[in-house]
Parts: structure tokens; sequence; C-alpha cells
């Protein structure tokens, strides 16, 4: 991630968002909820859905991208950045006469497996598990945009967990304004990843 311009990840996240919203809600996101359609309403909801799931990646591939980092760093430097250090610091189970190349290889890969691919979701909890042992203080994330990015897991899970008819529709003003304030917390998420991708 250069320092001077939004990550790829941030770039295609942001573009793929605008494409769901060009796809999926363009035509009737200024319409009042009692005048959606059956059919508008279950466009609202693949909106939500879908949006949530770029995000959740956009979160896992910038976790790839600070082990990568890290990787690419001790092969070519033998030096440890933050990310290794605070990997070693969270890792459970260490063996102990193995050389540390190995060692490193080993953290890296189990946390992939184990943190990476079996994440399931963007509320604080999953964030924490993801980044808090790649060296990202909790205290470092904002609380109102966890707060927020919890309640937008907690819609999502709602919307793709239950029936269409027990839901409330989804007012699209609001979608949008709180997808763009966690669009907002994510450039400010950017700055410590690039801090300590170095």
């Amino acid at each position: 991630m250069a320092t001077d311009k939004k990550s790829k990840q941030y770039r295609d996240l942001i573009k793929r968002i605008n494409e769901l919203e060009k796809h999926f809600i363009k035509s009737f996101k200024t319409k009042n909820i009692p005048d959606f359609t059956l059919r508008q309403m279950d466009l609202a909801r693949g909106f939500r859905v879908l949006c949530h799931a770029e995000i959740e990646a956009y979160f896992e591939d910038v976790a790839r991208y600070l082990l990568i980092q890290a990787k690419k760093r001790w092969d070519r430097q033998k030096k440890v950045n933050i990310t290794v250090a605070a990997l070693f610091a969270n890792f459970e189970r260490i063996e102990k006469n193995i050389p540390l190349n190995t060692k490193i290889n080993q953290v890296i890969r189990s946390f992939e497996e184990q943190r990476i691919k079996s994440n399931h979701g963007i509320k604080e909890e999953n964030l924490i598990k993801l980044f808090v042992p790649l060296g990202i203080d909790k205290d470092e994330f904002d609380s109102t945009w966890l707060s927020t990015i919890d309640s937008y897991g907690a819609g999502r899970g709602n919307t793709a967990h239950t029936s269409a008819r027990t839901q409330q529709p989804i007012d699209l003003g609001t979608e949008i304004q709180t997808l763009n304030y966690i669009l907002q917390g994510i450039e400010q998420f950017e700055v410590l990843v690039k801090r300590i991708s170095v």
C-alpha cells in the first residue's frame, strides 16, 4: 500500500459498492419506503447483503496483505515487522526447537487458516480477531465506528437469515448514509494498516 493513495483493496471495495448501488437500487433509492414494490424490497435486501460481503472480503484481503508484506520483509531482509511480532505475541503454541524461518512460516500459515479463512463477519469481534494479532491495538479503532459496523452486521444477519415477511423494509437513505460512514471509517483504518505494513 502506497502512502500517497488508497490501497488497491480499498479502491476495489469502493468500485464494487458503486456497482452494487447501480445494479440494485439506483432507480429507486430516493423513493419512499411505502412506494417500494416487492421486487424493490428484495433488491434493497440484496444490496445490503452483498455490500456486507464486499466489506468482509475487503477486511480479509487486508489481513492477507499484511501477512504477505510481513513474509516478504522477512524473506528479503531477515527483519521482523510489527505484524510478525504481534503474531508471535498472540500465537498459542510455538515449537522451540525449530528454525526461526520455520516458526515465522508456521505462524503466518496458521493465522491464515485459523483466522482469515474462518472469518464470517465484520462486527467488532471479527475485526479484533483479525487485526489485533496482526499489530493493530483494539483502542486504535474508533468506538463509534465499531458500534456502527456492529449494527450494520446485525442488520445484514437479520436480512439474510429471516423471512422477508417478518422484516421491516430497508430505508435506503439511512442504509447509504450508514455505508458511507463505514467507508469513511475504513479510510481511517487504512492509515493504521499503512503504518504497520512497513
